[in-house]
């Protein structure tokens, strides 16, 4: 009894393009005929082809020697060699047919009526227009020799191994170690619940490395427990454990701040990543100092809702700095970590300017209220001006003194026209802060 494993050797299968053909060379192993076929072949050759995954059956093509290549079909076909070295010429070679066969195993014989040897090309042709495929396939003496699990598909199903992976959990970026078999058929696609997760090194049989897919955890969540699943041409598996993940830790970006250099009690922009996963602090601390109260870090403002890329924050006024510019670290704590920016933020020590952060209404009549919020307002003298574009400014009449981080003023009548759009303008004697939108000022005529 004789047979051989194809591809040889044996160690992965053939890959077939989606529409495409392969054709490989195999070596003729012929024995005894079947008792059905006794008296009308001498000989007889098994093959047994498996593909492995989907479900467009192939076509199947067998050459001898030069000769052309027969499409095999369940009706007998002859197959004939070339006779001379230019190819021309006919000469037979024997029969070859189909027998029925189960599922992705179609079963060839070729049937010999003297005893011969040729040299032979299996060709293959993957009728699936979408998809790659992939053959194995065992040429025998005999029938029950081409029955062997490298042509069984489902010997090719991948199945997990316990422990299934490790580490058992850890944040987006994690290098996890898949452990199993049958990960190496096609190009492995490996999934963390519904996302996937890409290949830190090629597949192996019994391993896969990937990353940790970013997305595994909710802004809000401590963490999230998800199946880990492998999916090849062959089948999928489901890892009997899950992977706990927890939040990405933050990290900052380049450039991380702006403004900078910055300002005490001023808005800080910090630019950089997971920085969504509450709870959210920040804290300054002092790099230059005198005594250890000045070590001390100083918590910072959180202003609204930061986003996975970008947050804004106050910075504390009561932060030590030497001037003129002075030196402080940032640090970001989230649920998923803590991180200090290896960039110490400048602190332009100056006189306070004014700093217009936003107003209300964003319309209203001539002579109606308007409240500026910001920084520095008490830097006096103070000044409010509304400026319209083409026109000189007009003084708005302030209702009563300004605090640190308020102003009341009247709008003025910037005109005859029934509705003028301004900018907001407050003045120190050290500075001026222009607001950033526009305010709409409504003026009654007739």
């Amino acid at each position: 009894m004789v047979f051989t494993l194809y591809p040889d050797p044996p160690v992965a299968p053939r890959t077939v393009p989606a529409g495409g053909r392969g054709d490989a060379g195999f070596v003729q192993s012929a024995g005894t005929p079947v008792p059905e076929f006794t008296g009308i072949y001498e000989r007889m050759m098994f093959l047994r082809v498996a593909m492995i995954g989907g479900s467009v059956a192939p076509t199947v093509f067998m050459q001898a020697g030069r000769g052309p290549a027969v499409a095999v079909a369940a009706a007998t076909q002859p197959v004939f060699r070339a006779t001379r070295p230019d190819g021309a010429g006919t000469g037979f070679v024997g029969d070859v047919f189909l027998v029925p066969g189960v599922g992705n195993v179609l079963r060839l014989v070729v049937g010999f009526d003297r005893a011969t040897e040729e040299t032979w090309t299996l060709g293959i042709r993957n009728n699936d227009p979408s998809a790659e495929r992939h053959f194995t396939w065992v040429v025998a003496d005999s029938e029950a020799e081409t029955v062997q699990p490298w042509v069984d598909p489902g010997s090719f199903i991948p199945a997990f191994a316990d422990p299934s992976f490790t580490p058992a959990g850890g944040a987006s970026g994690t290098s996890v170690t898949l452990s199993g078999r049958n990960f190496h058929i096609g190009m492995p696609r490996v999934t963390f619940g519904t996302v996937p997760a890409a290949l830190l090194a090629p597949p192996a049989p019994g391993a896969l490395t990937v990353s940790a897919p970013d997305g595994l955890v909710n802004p809000g969540q401590p963490g999230a427990d998800l199946p880990v699943s492998v999916e090849t041409a062959a089948g999928t598996a489901v890892a009997s454990g899950v992977f706990h993940a927890v939040p990405p830790a933050p990290a900052f970006a380049a450039p991380p701040f702006a403004p900078e250099p910055a300002l005490l009690g001023r808005k800080l922009l910090l630019h950089g990543r997971n920085f969504h996963f509450a709870p959210v602090t920040v804290e300054f601390r002092a790099l230059e100092f005198f005594d250890d109260d000045s070590r001390l870090p100083v918590p910072g403002e959180v202003l609204g809702r930061p986003s996975a890329t970008e947050m804004t924050v106050r910075i504390p006024t009561g932060v030590f700095v030497l001037g003129p510019i002075g030196k402080i670290s940032v640090t970001v704590t989230t649920a998923g970590g803590s991180v200090t920016c290896a960039q110490a933020l400048r602190i332009l020590v100056a006189p306070p300017t004014p700093d217009l952060e936003d107003f209300s209404p964003s319309a209203v009549e001539v002579g109606a209220e308007v409240t500026l919020n910001g920084q520095d307002f008490d830097g006096s003298p103070v000044t409010v001006t509304f400026s319209v574009e083409g026109q000189a400014p007009v003084p708005a009449v302030l209702l009563e003194p300004p605090t640190a981080t308020r102003i009341r003023v009247t709008a003025p009548s910037l005109g005859p026209e029934a509705q003028k759009r301004a900018r907001i303008i407050v003045r120190n004697q050290f500075g001026s802060s222009a607001s950033a939108e526009l305010i709409t000022i409504n003026h009654a005529v007739g």
